[in-house]
Protein backbone atom coordinates (compact mmCIF):
# COMPACT_ATOMS: atom_id res chain seq x y z
CA UNK A 1 0.00 0.00 0.00
CA UNK A 2 0.99 3.50 -1.05
CA UNK A 3 2.26 5.49 1.88
CA UNK A 4 0.69 9.15 2.53
CA UNK A 5 3.78 10.76 1.29
CA UNK A 6 4.18 8.60 -1.63
CA UNK A 7 0.41 9.88 -2.20
CA UNK A 8 1.10 13.26 -1.80
CA UNK A 9 3.48 13.80 -3.72
CA UNK A 10 2.19 11.89 -6.84
CA UNK A 11 -0.63 14.36 -6.51
CA UNK A 12 1.27 17.12 -6.66
CA UNK A 13 3.09 15.79 -9.75
CA UNK A 14 -0.36 15.54 -11.57
CA UNK A 15 -0.92 19.44 -10.34
CA UNK A 16 2.15 20.37 -12.01
CA UNK A 17 2.14 18.91 -15.37
CA UNK A 18 -1.35 20.17 -15.51
CA UNK A 19 -0.37 23.29 -14.46
CA UNK A 20 2.66 23.58 -16.95
CA UNK A 21 0.90 21.91 -19.42
CA UNK A 22 -1.30 25.06 -20.21
CA UNK A 23 1.07 27.74 -20.57
CA UNK A 24 3.75 25.91 -22.24
CA UNK A 25 4.75 27.04 -25.77
CA UNK A 26 6.06 25.80 -29.26
CA UNK A 27 7.73 27.49 -31.94
CA UNK A 28 5.77 28.59 -34.46
CA UNK A 29 7.23 29.91 -38.39
CA UNK A 30 7.04 34.02 -38.11
CA UNK A 31 5.89 34.83 -41.43
CA UNK A 32 7.14 39.04 -40.77
CA UNK A 33 9.62 40.13 -42.82
CA UNK A 34 10.84 41.35 -46.38
CA UNK A 35 11.47 38.43 -49.07
CA UNK A 36 12.51 38.43 -52.60
CA UNK A 37 12.08 35.74 -55.21
CA UNK A 38 11.63 33.97 -58.42
CA UNK A 39 8.06 32.85 -59.83
CA UNK A 40 7.85 30.56 -63.36
CA UNK A 41 4.46 28.92 -64.99
CA UNK A 42 1.86 29.51 -68.04
CA UNK A 43 -0.57 32.37 -69.11
CA UNK A 44 -3.21 32.74 -70.98
CA UNK A 45 -4.33 35.61 -72.78
CA UNK A 46 -6.19 36.80 -76.35
CA UNK A 47 -6.55 40.64 -77.95
CA UNK A 48 -8.42 41.89 -80.49
CA UNK A 49 -7.99 45.11 -82.59
CA UNK A 50 -11.20 46.82 -84.39
CA UNK A 51 -10.34 48.58 -86.83
CA UNK A 52 -11.50 51.96 -87.25
CA UNK A 53 -9.76 53.85 -90.21
CA UNK A 54 -11.87 55.86 -92.46
CA UNK A 55 -9.64 54.66 -95.05
CA UNK A 56 -9.68 50.73 -94.67
CA UNK A 57 -6.23 50.13 -96.24
CA UNK A 58 -5.27 47.93 -93.27
CA UNK A 59 -8.12 46.35 -92.40
CA UNK A 60 -8.69 42.37 -93.31
CA UNK A 61 -11.10 41.43 -95.89
CA UNK A 62 -14.80 40.91 -95.23
CA UNK A 63 -13.97 42.53 -91.29
CA UNK A 64 -12.22 44.76 -89.42
CA UNK A 65 -11.27 42.65 -86.55
CA UNK A 66 -8.12 40.94 -85.87
CA UNK A 67 -7.14 38.62 -82.69
CA UNK A 68 -3.77 37.46 -81.28
CA UNK A 69 -3.13 34.68 -78.96
CA UNK A 70 -0.87 35.64 -76.29
CA UNK A 71 -0.63 32.29 -74.54
CA UNK A 72 2.96 30.80 -73.36
CA UNK A 73 5.60 30.69 -70.82
CA UNK A 74 5.73 33.68 -68.29
CA UNK A 75 8.48 33.93 -65.66
CA UNK A 76 9.39 37.08 -63.31
CA UNK A 77 10.91 38.34 -60.35
CA UNK A 78 9.17 39.59 -56.88
CA UNK A 79 9.66 41.57 -53.93
CA UNK A 80 7.78 41.87 -50.80
CA UNK A 81 6.73 42.62 -46.98
CA UNK A 82 4.92 39.83 -44.19
CA UNK A 83 3.87 41.84 -41.34
CA UNK A 84 2.18 38.30 -39.10
CA UNK A 85 -0.35 39.12 -36.46
CA UNK A 86 -0.95 36.03 -34.42
CA UNK A 87 -2.49 33.82 -37.56
CA UNK A 88 -3.26 37.11 -39.61
CA UNK A 89 -0.56 37.77 -42.07
CA UNK A 90 -0.93 41.20 -44.09
CA UNK A 91 1.70 41.87 -46.62
CA UNK A 92 2.77 44.09 -49.84
CA UNK A 93 4.33 42.70 -53.01
CA UNK A 94 5.64 43.89 -56.40
CA UNK A 95 6.34 41.81 -59.40
CA UNK A 96 7.68 41.77 -62.86
CA UNK A 97 7.03 39.32 -65.25
CA UNK A 98 7.78 38.35 -69.14
CA UNK A 99 7.34 35.54 -71.16
CA UNK A 100 5.30 35.42 -74.86
CA UNK A 101 6.28 38.74 -76.09
CA UNK A 102 3.65 38.95 -79.28
CA UNK A 103 2.26 37.24 -82.22
CA UNK A 104 3.08 38.29 -85.95
CA UNK A 105 0.63 37.71 -88.51
CA UNK A 106 0.84 37.94 -92.44
CA UNK A 107 -2.98 38.05 -93.42
CA UNK A 108 -4.75 39.75 -97.20
CA UNK A 109 -5.90 42.77 -96.83
CA UNK A 110 -7.89 45.67 -98.95
CA UNK A 111 -5.16 46.82 -101.10
CA UNK A 112 -2.69 44.01 -100.23
CA UNK A 113 -1.49 41.34 -97.85
CA UNK A 114 -0.28 43.06 -94.89
CA UNK A 115 2.44 41.93 -91.79
CA UNK A 116 0.63 43.19 -88.38
CA UNK A 117 2.31 42.66 -84.88
CA UNK A 118 1.01 43.04 -81.67
CA UNK A 119 3.51 42.85 -78.00
CA UNK A 120 3.13 42.62 -75.02
CA UNK A 121 6.38 43.55 -72.60
CA UNK A 122 7.12 44.23 -69.27
CA UNK A 123 3.81 43.02 -66.90
CA UNK A 124 4.40 45.03 -64.08
CA UNK A 125 1.92 44.28 -60.72
CA UNK A 126 1.62 46.12 -57.05
CA UNK A 127 -0.35 44.19 -54.78
CA UNK A 128 -2.10 43.68 -50.62
CA UNK A 129 -1.65 40.68 -49.61
CA UNK A 130 -4.04 39.13 -46.84
CA UNK A 131 -3.79 35.47 -45.56
CA UNK A 132 -4.01 33.12 -42.72
CA UNK A 133 -0.63 31.15 -41.51
CA UNK A 134 -0.88 27.58 -40.19
CA UNK A 135 2.45 27.04 -38.72
CA UNK A 136 4.65 26.90 -41.80
CA UNK A 137 1.48 26.99 -44.14
CA UNK A 138 0.11 30.20 -45.63
CA UNK A 139 -3.09 30.62 -47.48
CA UNK A 140 -3.75 34.14 -49.03
CA UNK A 141 -5.46 36.60 -51.43
CA UNK A 142 -4.15 39.66 -53.33
CA UNK A 143 -5.44 42.38 -54.85
CA UNK A 144 -3.41 45.17 -56.76
CA UNK A 145 -2.83 47.44 -59.85
CA UNK A 146 -1.43 45.60 -62.98
CA UNK A 147 0.25 46.94 -66.15
CA UNK A 148 2.20 45.90 -69.12
CA UNK A 149 3.62 48.19 -72.32
CA UNK A 150 1.63 47.24 -75.40
CA UNK A 151 3.08 47.96 -79.27
CA UNK A 152 0.88 47.48 -82.36
CA UNK A 153 2.42 47.11 -85.63
CA UNK A 154 1.33 47.07 -89.47
CA UNK A 155 2.72 47.44 -92.64
CA UNK A 156 1.53 46.99 -96.50
CA UNK A 157 4.38 45.07 -97.23
CA UNK A 158 5.56 43.86 -99.90
CA UNK A 159 3.70 46.32 -102.48
CA UNK A 160 3.43 49.49 -100.69
CA UNK A 161 5.35 51.66 -98.13
CA UNK A 162 3.05 52.09 -95.68
CA UNK A 163 3.35 51.34 -92.11
CA UNK A 164 1.93 52.34 -88.88
CA UNK A 165 2.82 51.69 -85.46
CA UNK A 166 2.05 52.76 -82.02
CA UNK A 167 2.58 51.77 -78.41
CA UNK A 168 1.69 52.66 -74.70
CA UNK A 169 1.62 51.06 -71.04
CA UNK A 170 -1.96 49.78 -70.26
CA UNK A 171 -3.73 49.48 -67.18
CA UNK A 172 -5.87 47.68 -65.05
CA UNK A 173 -6.27 45.60 -62.25
CA UNK A 174 -5.42 42.12 -61.07
CA UNK A 175 -6.90 39.67 -57.90
CA UNK A 176 -5.34 36.15 -56.90
CA UNK A 177 -4.78 33.55 -54.21
CA UNK A 178 -2.16 31.13 -53.56
CA UNK A 179 -0.68 29.03 -50.83
CA UNK A 180 3.22 29.28 -49.64
CA UNK A 181 4.84 26.49 -47.87
CA UNK A 182 8.45 26.95 -45.08
CA UNK A 183 10.49 24.51 -45.92
CA UNK A 184 13.28 26.20 -44.28
CA UNK A 185 13.57 29.34 -42.22
CA UNK A 186 15.03 31.33 -45.24
CA UNK A 187 12.90 29.58 -48.09
CA UNK A 188 9.12 29.47 -48.86
CA UNK A 189 8.32 27.95 -51.94
CA UNK A 190 4.29 28.06 -53.29
CA UNK A 191 1.59 28.20 -56.09
CA UNK A 192 -0.41 31.41 -57.22
CA UNK A 193 -2.90 32.15 -59.42
CA UNK A 194 -3.70 35.76 -60.78
CA UNK A 195 -6.55 37.29 -62.85
CA UNK A 196 -5.27 40.25 -64.80
CA UNK A 197 -7.85 42.95 -66.62
CA UNK A 198 -6.42 44.94 -68.30
CA UNK A 199 -7.91 48.51 -70.15
CA UNK A 200 -8.74 48.46 -73.64
CA UNK A 201 -6.74 51.46 -75.84
CA UNK A 202 -7.51 53.30 -78.69
CA UNK A 203 -4.22 53.87 -81.00
CA UNK A 204 -4.34 56.79 -84.29
CA UNK A 205 -2.62 58.30 -86.19
CA UNK A 206 -1.06 59.04 -89.63
CA UNK A 207 1.30 56.33 -91.60
CA UNK A 208 4.70 56.75 -92.64
CA UNK A 209 3.41 56.75 -96.39
CA UNK A 210 1.21 59.41 -95.56
CA UNK A 211 -1.98 57.69 -97.29
CA UNK A 212 -4.18 57.79 -94.51
CA UNK A 213 -4.91 58.52 -90.95
CA UNK A 214 -5.18 54.70 -88.89
CA UNK A 215 -7.45 54.21 -85.98
CA UNK A 216 -6.96 50.77 -84.24
CA UNK A 217 -8.91 50.37 -81.06
CA UNK A 218 -6.98 47.51 -79.03
CA UNK A 219 -9.48 45.28 -76.94
CA UNK A 220 -7.62 42.57 -74.34
CA UNK A 221 -9.11 39.69 -72.99
CA UNK A 222 -8.40 39.09 -68.91
CA UNK A 223 -5.16 37.57 -68.57
CA UNK A 224 -5.29 33.87 -66.45
CA UNK A 225 -1.89 33.42 -65.57
CA UNK A 226 -0.70 30.37 -62.71
CA UNK A 227 2.94 30.17 -61.49
CA UNK A 228 5.11 28.25 -59.09
CA UNK A 229 7.08 30.23 -57.08
CA UNK A 230 10.34 30.51 -54.73
CA UNK A 231 11.32 33.32 -51.88
CA UNK A 232 14.16 33.98 -50.16
CA UNK A 233 13.14 35.94 -47.15
CA UNK A 234 15.51 38.16 -44.97
CA UNK A 235 15.49 39.69 -41.46
CA UNK A 236 13.26 38.63 -39.10
CA UNK A 237 13.74 34.44 -38.98
CA UNK A 238 13.20 34.04 -35.29
CA UNK A 239 9.93 31.77 -34.21
CA UNK A 240 7.23 32.84 -32.54
CA UNK A 241 5.92 31.24 -29.65
CA UNK A 242 2.44 30.28 -28.92
CA UNK A 243 0.97 28.86 -26.14
CA UNK A 244 -0.34 24.98 -26.64
CA UNK A 245 -4.13 24.75 -25.82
Amino acid sequence: MASPVRRILAAAAVAAVSLTSSTLAFAQYNWSGIYIGGHAGYKWSNVDWTHLSAVPHFNPIGTNVDSFDLSGLIAGGHVGLNYQMGSFVVGLEGAISGGKRGQSVTRPGTFSPNEIRHETRSLLTGAVRIGWAMDRALAYGKVGYASARTSISLTEAPFFDDTFSAGSRMRGWLIGAGIEWAVSDDIVVGVEYDYLDLESKTFSGLDTGAFAVTTISVDPDPIHALTVRASLKLGNNSAMNQPLK
